[in-house]
């Protein structure tokens, strides 16, 4: 599916033809099976998916459990006024959530399109061919100011101006704009692109002056190893107050911490061999310790000896298989013990997985029934926390227990 890319991409005929509020109310309240999905995420009691190949975004009230009936909350095409700004939702991928609007990438139309997430107003689309390609996550900066995006064929990791008042209601439609009148965008990091058509060589980047290759600083010297470990990148996660953005690396089977101002690479997470991480995509950040006693992101026990936790990285490992007694798919775990791990004589830091504090924690979900796995979300509920797992090959969102860790966790 990463490679899938539309031969032609059209509108639905005439869209500025009837009011908007008459195209979108006919399939507003659609229902609609889970499609292959992309992405999940909860915003206050809805889960909204991102189901791929059915172009659509579904979104079901909570507790999820197996009677849940997903809705059709965005699908087709749009166009916004005053600006008359189009959109078109053709293969959506990642999700992001901001100030009540829910920001959706679109796959085929290098795009990411905004709607009002209470009612799904369509408000406006940012980027295009010359800023995206293929984009699939995307993540919110943790001030609110920037939408990161990753561009996934070309290996770009790209932020737009998504300030406060980008939407107010005199501005409506029209969104932030460079000089030129189209939304404002910045290139953070680039990497080797994953279509050959991209391929340039270093003397050429080098002459062409875009320093963003080198994170912003023409002095630089290009990163060879940054250039190569950022290839196809799939998901973002901020990590909390730290700002430190995190990219899962799809084709290096590694996490990659960016500084978001300079594109300074300043860690590559590992696991310790293929098996622990295949195929990184979809992340997702808790500010407390992977393992507790009483539950994810809670405080470390009482007496337990080791160090209080700072924060749990999930990562969905697509390649990881399923559907098998045999294989198992699964959802990894890096935790930040708040300090860089010493070195021991038998094992060093990249053997045990680990790089700026943050350690390999072994998976944290993993079940037969896991197949495909590509993002992962975290609830909070009166019965503690669980983890939603999309699972793009078995077209399923599957809840694990993420709480009680004395306890095997299994599909609820």
């Amino acid at each position: 599916f990463s490679s899938w890319v539309p031969s032609s991409i059209a509108l639905s005929a005439d869209p500025l033809a009837k009011p908007f509020a008459d195209a979108f109310s006919s399939r507003f309240a659609e229902s609609a099976r889970v499609e292959h999905p992309s992405n999940v995420l909860v915003v206050n009691e809805t889960v909204f998916v991102s189901s791929f190949l059915g172009d659509a975004v579904l979104q079901t009230p909570l507790p999820l459990n197996e009677a849940s009936t997903f809705e059709v909350f965005a699908h087709g095409s749009y166009c916004a006024k005053p600006s008359l700004r189009c959109g078109i939702l053709n293969g959506p991928w990642g999700l992001a959530y901001a100030r009540g609007l829910l920001y959706v990438s679109s796959f085929g139309s290098d795009q990411v399109l905004v709607f009002e997430a209470s009612s799904g107003r369509f408000l406006d689309a940012l980027g295009d061919s010359d800023s995206l390609d293929s984009p699939e996550g995307i993540a919110v900066s943790d001030d609110g100011s920037e939408l990161f995006v990753a561009s996934f064929l070309d290996s770009r990791i790209v932020a737009f101006d998504i300030a406060p008042h980008m939407y107010s209601p005199s501005s409506m439609g029209h969104g932030p704009a460079s000089q030129s009148g189209r939304p404002s965008f910045r290139t953070v990091a680039r990497g080797r692109p994953v279509d050959l058509d991209y391929l340039i060589s270093e003397e050429e980047v080098d002459s062409s002056g875009d320093t963003s290759w080198r994170g912003g600083d023409p002095s630089r010297p290009l990163g060879r190893r940054h250039l190569e470990q950022l290839h196809g990148p799939e998901g973002l996660a901020v990590l909390g107050s730290s700002g430190l953005l995190a990219v899962s690396s799809y084709y290096n089977n590694s996490v990659l911490l960016l500084d978001p101002e300079t594109g300074a690479l300043k860690a590559a997470l590992e696991a310790p061999n293929t098996l622990g991480m295949p195929g990184p995509m979809g992340l997702a950040y808790s500010p407390g310790p992977c393992d507790a006693q009483d539950g994810l992101g809670a405080g470390l026990g009482a007496g337990s000896g080791s160090e209080q936790g700072r924060g749990c990285l999930l990562v969905a490992a697509y390649k990881s298989k399923g559907n098998s007694k045999e294989a198992r798919g699964l959802v990894a775990r890096f935790e930040l013990t708040g300090r860089a791990p010493k070195e021991s004589p038998k094992e060093s830091p990249k053997e045990m997985g680990s790089a700026g504090g943050w350690r390999y924690a072994g998976p944290a979900y993993s079940s037969a029934k896991l197949a495909g796995p590509v993002a992962v979300a975290l609830v909070e509920g009166t019965r503690g926390r669980s983890a939603l797992v999309a699972a793009y090959d078995s077209s399923a969102i599957l809840v694990f227990n993420a709480s009680k860790v004395a306890e095997e966790r299994s599909v609820l």
